[in-house]
């Protein structure tokens, strides 16, 4: 990923139907538009994502995207943007427990922004900043009815199992030197 010393980490991407986004860490300032990018996001996706249909995320876990210390907790945003006019179309989040060597991963994409490659991008960055933190493992629980998380698994060669938190949901995981998607 290319490094902007006025931005960090930044991974300028053309999309499959030619718009474009910027993908880079969040960042505290980047507060409200992580709460408009959710509140646009249909019941059914802030179901999937969080298992909750929040409204809006509470301040305990906005907090946790915007200042994520980028090697434990990151947290990368995809912008339409490069200036104070931006929107968030698109929210990758990886967390990793103590003593793990496993990336807990979750992707979500505005539904404006879905089957061009986005989601398959951020997913990739998130790959990328977990081998660089000496990470082994990407891995998230996905609910069974999310088709396009499971498709989005499925294209990175991802084994599914059963999940923890029950029948509804399925466990996904890949070493990190694998999780190169099919084309």
């Amino acid at each position: 990923m290319p490094f902007d010393p006025m931005l960090g980490w930044a991974d300028p991407v053309r999309l499959r139907d030619g718009r474009s986004v910027l993908i880079r860490p969040a960042r505290r300032s980047d507060a409200e538009l992580v709460q408009a990018f959710v509140r646009g996001l249909s019941t059914a996706s802030r179901y999937q994502r969080f298992f909750l249909a929040y409204r809006e995320l509470p301040p305990s876990l906005l907090e946790r995207i915007v200042e994520a210390d980028q090697q434990h907790d990151v947290s990368l945003l995809a912008l339409t943007a490069y200036d104070d006019a931006s929107a968030v179309v698109g929210m990758a989040q990886y967390g990793v427990d103590s003593g793990s060597d496993a990336a807990e991963v979750g992707v979500v994409v505005g539904e404006r922004w879905r089957r061009v490659g986005l989601g398959t991008r951020m997913l990739l960055g998130l790959a990328e900043f977990a081998a660089a933190n000496g990470l082994e493992q990407v891995q998230a629980e996905i609910l069974r009815e999310n088709a396009a998380a499971l498709r989005l698994a499925t294209k990175f060669h991802a084994s599914i199992g059963r999940g923890l938190a029950g029948a509804h949901v399925v466990r996904v995981s890949r070493p990190l030197a694998a999780a190169q998607p099919s084309c």
